[in-house]
């Protein structure tokens, strides 16, 4: 019965480390490149670390023109 308790809260303290973390990375995209949050809280987790992924690979190679058309789709 304990070890049943312990997995249930280990499990929720999981989810709501997974929810915290995805709402930090939307939060980021939204204040650093004023990207919209309705249109950000569409996609999942690991797209949200694929598009800030991008996004910082772009602006280390130096190239606006393909950073401005990965944005465009979240403003």
């Amino acid at each position: 019965m304990l070890i049943a308790i312990l997995s249930s809260l280990g499990l929720v303290a999981l989810v709501i480390v997974k929810l915290l973390l995805s709402r930090s990375g939307i939060r980021y995209l939204v204040d650093g490149y004023g990207l919209d949050r309705k249109k950000l809280s569409k996609l999942n987790t690991k797209e949200i670390a694929e598009l800030k992924k991008s996004i910082n690979l772009l602006r280390k190679k130096n190239d606006p023109f393909a950073l401005e058309e990965l944005m465009r789709k979240f403003r």
